[in-house]
């Protein structure tokens, strides 16, 4: 499935209303706030953690790195679902 272009400048996370994921939801004040972007017909995700997620100083928590693997394939499920 082709994306449409408009969407492109616009997070996918932000065209599902009312998502909680923990991961991705823009509705989670909680969560990780991730936000991911067509490009062309494939995803980009930048995302920086902050410090608080760090399992030893300068290392990513596992769980915080397993979340980003899992929510992003979820997410393009959903996506194309949603269209």
């Amino acid at each position: 499935m082709r994306p449409d272009p408009a969407t492109f400048t616009r997070a996918i996370q932000d065209q599902l209303p009312d998502q909680p994921c923990w991961g991705c939801g823009p509705k989670n004040p909680h969560g990780l706030q991730i936000k991911s972007y067509w490009s062309g017909e494939t995803t980009v995700c930048t995302w920086q953690p902050e410090p608080h997620y760090a399992g030893w100083p300068g290392l990513l928590n596992g769980g915080i790195l397993a979340i980003r693997m899992v929510d992003t394939p979820d997410l393009l499920i959903a996506g194309v679902m949603h269209d």
